[in-house]
């Protein structure tokens, strides 16, 4: 179709209905694809809304996670120094008990007898 066309087809339909009727037909779909447009937009500002919040707690969950794993390996770390050290002294005392016992060793006299034990006697009284 051509221009003409058109033109008549819109003058035979502003005649029919009138300007008023047609443009409340315009305004209503204007206002309907608006209403659209503002709940896609308001839609969106809420999701953007949430989305920062649930970016904000996981983000303080994560610090608080990351705090306590800091916090886990300098006590990891302290306790590690402190098994050192106990190793250490566990060697230490090791030693220690080596040497007392070589020396009680050394010192420990001869216990046994020479000869036959003594059988033991019974003592029977006969009155």
């Amino acid at each position: 179709m051509n221009m003409e066309s058109y033109i008549a087809i819109l003058t035979a339909i502003v005649g029919a209905l009138g300007v008023k009727e047609i443009w409340k037909i315009i305004k209503s779909r204007v206002d309907h694809s608006n209403t659209i447009d503002s709940k896609k937009v308001e839609f969106k500002h809420e999701m953007i809304l949430q989305l920062q919040t649930d970016n904000k707690e996981l983000q303080s969950r994560l610090d608080k996670q990351s705090a306590r794993i800091v916090e886990t390996e300098k006590k990891l770390t302290e306790l590690l120094i402190i098994n050192k050290q106990l190793r250490k002294t566990i060697e230490d005392c090791s030693l220690k008990m080596a040497r007392m016992e070589e020396r009680l060793l050394a010192k420990k006299k001869p216990t046994t007898k020479r000869g036959r034990p003594r059988k033991s006697t019974k003592s029977s009284s006969n009155d």
